[in-house]
């Protein structure tokens, strides 16, 4: 079961290693929503058409959108096969470049 979660500690531990902007404000509840995996392992951030995924790859949490169109940042390659798992065809996989801040 996938549920809307309260921002705590635990919450943020998931995201480390994610030094995105949006993530960040997310996080210090500025925009965005986060939801949970029942366990509380596995976290993502819905922030307009992005969402990142984070803490333990989990399929459920993967297949939870808030849009029609979505585009799904995975934490790790562990991710991003789950990601693939899930959406078959649908997914696709591109390289998302920054400017330096």
């Amino acid at each position: 079961m996938v549920f809307k979660a309260q921002i705590n500690e635990e919450i943020k531990k998931l995201f480390e290693g994610f030094k995105d902007t949006m993530v960040c404000s997310c996080l210090d509840g500025i925009m965005g929503e986060v939801y949970a995996s029942e366990d509380g392992k596995s976290a993502s951030a819905h922030i307009g058409d992005f969402c990142f995924l984070a803490g333990e790859a989990n399929s459920e949490l993967a297949a939870f959108t808030l849009r029609d169109y979505t585009v799904m940042v995975p934490q790790n390659e562990l991710w991003a096969k789950t990601i693939t798992d899930v959406w078959g065809g649908k997914a696709r996989k591109f390289t998302r470049y920054a400017t330096k801040k």
